[in-house]
């Protein structure tokens, strides 16, 4: 097992780095809302369907943008009770090299205590290793909003993950090297507490789980998804025990095994998981687990065309509330809510921003009791150029949500362009978001070649700034 990453002489110097200049200037206007504000493109409130509301609602959110640094196939962010805004994966050595080999090199973290004005670089490191032992492939990291430990999760070849993590804002690192096999691709680290019964966690308040695919290509549908658990904050994995997918897969299926996405953990200590019913695209359910994993039930969401169900597509609020969206009819975000731990769910709505007919990935957070937060790629010229979308909503539990929703970036500059399609093009595997301790939407994204980061792929750090204070409990 690895120690504290302080015992390593030769990255403790590395680890406050400031990032070395880029050829893109980031946007970090000033303004009252803070840097790279933009007050001049408030967002707008609306309704589902992008209907406009009309007065619109005084002190509308403003959107943030600043860059965090050469990056590769994910963007993930966190903000800890701190403040401290952590943002994920960062190239370890610039210049930026070409997908796809960029996925195979190292990669570390970066953080900002100043809102995105500044970023420095972080080195989750490995003990007795000269470079972090990380990858760029589908790399992970959240905060979680009770700790505000920081996560850092890679896959490891050829399974399992390299894991490393910190309680002090990254100051210090702990790690593991791997939390061993199965599990590779389409990965996540959730963490919550012991359910009712369960085995009770030691040295940490959590159970900790990281799930993946137990297989990739070439075993596609074959494949099923894999978790694993940790009763001692991370130090040492074990197999749940079971898995939410069927093995073999039910008749109805034919071959198809995987049909689940990592999902989140409730406060009553369950596992929430979403599932494309036999991955066809015509039925969602929900597969839950009681017991840390080892077995599973199932409860019917809603028969909707689903064109995709992006990790992270579930998130239970402070009272045990879940949402879950996808993208669906019409290639744009839906949203269904339920108020009874799955067991019943509300008409979806669709809830793209006014005058966005596409998307592309889709992330979902919650945190408040009715404060949901989703990010997006979004076009609104026929899928030509996209822009990075932030939609919030404090009241998502109301028989009429309204909605809050611009783009971080100003549209003239798009972040990405319709032509990048390719599997290792300047693809974002999935993107992640967190609603900070004072109520502020994070939302992580890349901006890819276009004319806002000409020859280069960096990360986006989005917020809505301005917005009504956090509830306090």
């Amino acid at each position: 097992m690895a120690g504290r990453a302080s015992t390593l002489a030769g990255l403790a110097v590395a680890a406050l780095l400031v990032l070395p200049g880029a050829a893109v200037a980031a946007p970090t206007t000033e303004s009252a809302a803070g840097p790279g504000c933009d007050p001049a493109r408030p967002a707008t409130a609306h309704h589902a369907g992008g209907a406009v509301l009309h007065p619109q609602p005084p002190r509308a959110p403003v959107p943030c943008m600043t860059f965090t640094g050469p990056t590769t196939d994910s963007a993930a962010i966190g903000v800890t009770a701190a403040g401290t805004v952590f943002y994920g994966p960062i190239e370890l050595e610039p210049p930026v090299v070409p997908a796809p080999a960029k996925i195979l090199l190292p990669t570390i973290v970066t953080r900002s205590t100043d809102l995105g004005a500044h970023w420095e670089r972080d080195v989750p490191g490995t003990e007795g290793a000269p470079v972090p032992s990380h990858g760029g492939l589908t790399d992970w990291l959240s905060v979680d909003p009770q700790t505000s430990r920081v996560w850092y999760a890679t896959p490891t070849l050829p399974c399992g993950a390299t894991l490393s993590w910190s309680d002090d804002e990254g100051a210090t690192w702990e790690n593991l090297a791997n939390t061993g096999c199965p599990a590779q691709g389409a990965n996540a680290l959730i963490e919550g507490p012991a359910p009712e019964g369960g085995a009770a966690p030691h040295g940490y308040p959590h159970v900790v789980y990281y799930c993946a695919n137990a297989g990739e290509v070439p075993l596609g549908d074959q494949s099923y998804l894999a978790c694993r658990k940790s009763l001692d904050g991370g130090r040492s994995f074990q197999d749940v025990g079971g898995t939410p997918d069927s093995i073999p897969p039910r008749s109805e299926c034919g071959t198809v095994v995987r049909e689940t996405r990592v999902g989140t953990v409730g406060h009553d200590g369950d596992l929430y998981f979403p599932q494309n019913v036999c991955g066809k695209g015509e039925e969602l359910r929900l597969a839950i687990s009681h017991d840390e994993g080892a077995t599973w039930r199932y409860s019917p969401v809603v028969k909707a065309e689903v064109q995709d169900l992006y990790p992270p597509a579930i998130a239970a609020d402070e009272d045990d509330n879940l949402f879950l969206a996808w993208k669906g009819a019409g290639g744009l975000p839906h949203l269904t809510v339920s108020r009874d731990r799955g067991g019943s769910w509300s008409e979806p709505i669709q809830v793209a921003a006014p005058g966005v007919t596409q998307i592309r990935r889709l992330a979902l957070t919650a945190r408040d009791p009715g404060h949901i937060s989703l990010s997006y790629l979004g076009s609104t010229d026929g899928g030509a150029t996209f822009n990075a979308y932030i939609t919030e909503s404090r009241d998502a539990l109301a028989a009429q949500p309204a909605f809050w929703s611009a783009p971080v970036n100003d549209p003239a500059t798009p972040v990405a362009l319709g032509t990048e399609t390719g599997t290792y093009g300047d693809r974002i595997q999935f993107l992640s978001g967190m609603i900070g301790p004072d109520g502020t939407p994070w939302a992580a994204f890349h901006c890819a070649r276009t004319t806002l980061c000409p020859g280069a792929r960096v990360g986006v750090a989005g917020r809505l700034a301005g917005a009504p204070a956090r509830r306090r409990r």
